[in-house]
């Protein structure tokens, strides 16, 4: 723990003095989220399983809740796609040999309930953006399959995110979609190039880790077991 505390002190600060150096509002509140939710995440992925399902189930609600008003979903639909959310990662940590047959039973469930609801006119649009939205969301489950390289696999997600904005700022271009038309095609390829960077660079690590040691190759990013 003691390593991933250095590590992660460390790249908030050097963010922090390059929000604050840059004078820009929105990047200076960007960095006060994270330096609170950063720690948060950190310290339930360092519980195990337990701390890494509570939050895989949390971010789904939330993501539940943002998608339903993206998508205009009925409540019934909102609510059976925020409850697979939050209840297939508890199955993943207290019963994992069942995960495959829930998934696939909220997914049925999420493609019938506007047949139940005798819906004719926007029955197939509901069932289409239920299943999707289910199968999206389903996702976070990987933080409690992930073990220790859930954190990891976090910290790249969020560079390659840093990447992304800043590409799309700078170079704006075309809107990606029209759901989030502040996302740009610049963006995305500003995105996979910082993870692409960040790749090379923890490539790089690790060879020099199996070499010859270090926090690298230690316990930076093992959790609580």
């Amino acid at each position: 723990m003691n390593g991933t505390a250095v590590c992660l002190a460390g790249v908030l600060a050097v963010g922090g003095a390059a929000a604050l150096a840059s004078r820009n509002s929105e990047v200076i509140r960007k960095w006060r989220t994270w330096l609170v939710s950063a720690p948060l995440v950190a310290g339930f992925l360092w519980l195990g399983a337990p701390g890494a399902a509570l939050l895989a189930a949390g971010l789904g609600v939330v993501g539940a809740v943002e998608y339903g008003r993206l998508a205009r979903l009925r409540p019934a639909d909102s609510w059976l796609v925020a409850a697979a959310a939050a209840g297939l990662p508890l199955v993943a940590w207290q019963a994992p040999g069942l995960l495959g047959r829930v998934f696939a039973g909220t997914l049925l469930a999420a493609a019938l309930v506007p047949v139940f609801g005798g819906d004719a006119a926007t029955g197939a649009r509901r069932a289409a953006t239920g299943v999707f939205g289910v199968a999206w969301l389903a996702a976070l489950t990987g933080l409690v399959l992930l073990r220790g390289a859930a954190l990891p696999l976090m910290f790249a997600v969020s560079v390659a995110d840093v990447g992304a904005w800043c590409a799309g700022r700078l170079g704006r271009g075309p809107a990606l979609s029209p759901l989030s038309p502040a996302k740009r095609w610049t963006g995305v390829a500003g995105g996979a190039l910082a993870g692409g960077a960040l790749a090379g660079v923890a490539a790089l690590a690790a060879v020099a880790a199996l070499g010859g040691g270090g926090v690298w190759g230690g316990s930076v990013f093992t959790p609580r077991t």
